[in-house]
């Protein structure tokens, strides 16, 4: 089992999670029961709410993949079915077949995120805490298709297929292949390209943007480092195509614990010569004593716009394994 406290807060608001799971192991059956509780405070109006999760995890292996599924139930502030996810993976030789659903209810609280989803987003108000978040898992469902064929000796050919919808009016669709060489330095080429149509109806104005992207990228994967980076050129239907370039690094230390560096330029307009936005972070997460980490994480993102806009979070918390 496994049991996790979280807390972020800044000036006007305080998120507290705790979150456990117990579970029993059989040959080729794993039943997992998890709770969750997180409390979102309003620290001016000293105002609370408080999300309850009760879930049920059932995984199934077999000689070639295997299958999993989650149901959840809500309560607290709301009470709801909460959501089913699930997912498989079934090997053909030395191909390869993969698939996930998901399902939220219309009444889904998505505070601490989590599980798959599309990027579908609508703005969600908490009237008791007046509070507002992004989120994309409530009332939405929709699928994945994804597929591995090897093509010559660790060159394989990958191609996926997402669609996933709040309602009628607001649906993704998703294109993707991709060439991956792995090399015996336990690195890793990818070549990809994605196209994505996005259907939009917000405030009775029906839009339909198309996001294309071409990326090379590079994995180093090492027992004591992973290491990430990648350059891509994307284009939008309602913007001036740009550049990204994103790097992150993992690092396993016996005297500083586990570090973690994250920097994303997301817009590189090189048409200008100038970075529209970018967000970095550095985590570390350092054994307190056995079982019981300690976790640090500082946060920077810059959004160019009328006003350039820096934020920048600290969080603090504690992880217990059992």
């Amino acid at each position: 089992g496994e049991l996790v406290f979280s807390q972020v807060r800044d000036l006007s608001y305080s998120l507290k999670t705790l979150a456990g799971d117990i579970g029993l192991g059989y040959k080729h059956l794993k039943p997992t029961a998890i709770v969750a509780v997180t409390n979102l405070r309003n620290r001016i109006s000293d105002s609370s709410v408080t999300d309850f999760k009760y879930g049920l995890n059932l995984e199934s292996k077999y000689k070639n993949g295997y299958n999993r599924l989650e149901i959840s139930a809500q309560s607290g502030e709301i009470n709801s079915f909460g959501a089913f996810v699930t997912e498989g993976k079934h090997l053909f030789n030395k191909h390869e077949i993969a698939y996930s659903g998901w399902f939220y209810d219309d009444n889904y609280l998505d505070l601490t995120g989590g599980s798959k989803a599309a990027s579908i987003r609508h703005t969600v108000e908490i009237e008791e805490v007046d509070f507002s978040y992004s989120d994309k898992r409530g009332g939405q469902e929709g699928g994945l298709l994804k597929t591995k064929v090897e093509l010559s000796d660790k060159l394989e050919l990958i191609n996926s297929l997402i669609y996933a919808r709040r309602d009628h009016d607001n649906y993704n669709f998703e294109v993707l292949s991709a060439f991956e060489k792995e090399f015996k330095s336990n690195l890793l080429l990818r070549l990809d390209h994605v196209s994505r149509i996005k259907h939009r109806l917000e405030s009775n104005q029906e839009s339909e943007n198309t996001f294309r992207r071409s990326r090379v990228e590079l994995r180093l994967i090492d027992p004591k480092l992973y290491v990430r980076t990648y350059l891509a050129y994307q284009s939008k239907t309602d913007k001036s195509d740009y550049i990204s370039f994103f790097a992150s690094t993992k690092y396993k230390s016996s005297r500083f614990g586990d570090l973690s560096l994250w920097l994303n330029l997301g817009e590189i307009n090189h048409n200008r010569g100038r970075i529209d936005y970018w967000y970095a972070f550095i985590e570390n997460k350092n054994e307190l004593i056995d079982h019981v980490k300690t976790v640090a994480k500082l946060t920077h993102s810059y959004r160019r716009g009328e006003r350039d806009e820096h934020i920048s979070t600290v969080s603090v918390g504690v992880e217990v394994t059992l």
